[in-house]
């Protein structure tokens, strides 16, 4: 990311590019520190197909929304 910082709406057209969930979570862990409008982090947990990646995504972002 190098220093630079994202909007959720592009977060999650980068996550997009993965099939599956546990894809889309590890690139969400390298770029959860770099969200900086978290008001709307509701739209990156809605590109999770399961509840417990939705769980997980929820749980990775609040970790750096606060």
């Amino acid at each position: 990311m190098n220093g630079r910082n994202i909007t959720c709406k592009q977060c999650v057209k980068l996550l997009s590019i993965c099939d599956f969930d546990n894809e889309r979570i590890k690139f969400l862990q390298v770029m959860a520190p770099h969200i900086y409008d978290c008001h709307n982090r509701q739209l990156i947990i809605d590109t999770m197909s399961f509840a417990s990646g939705k769980d997980e995504a929820r749980q990775l972002i609040e970790r750096y929304c606060k």
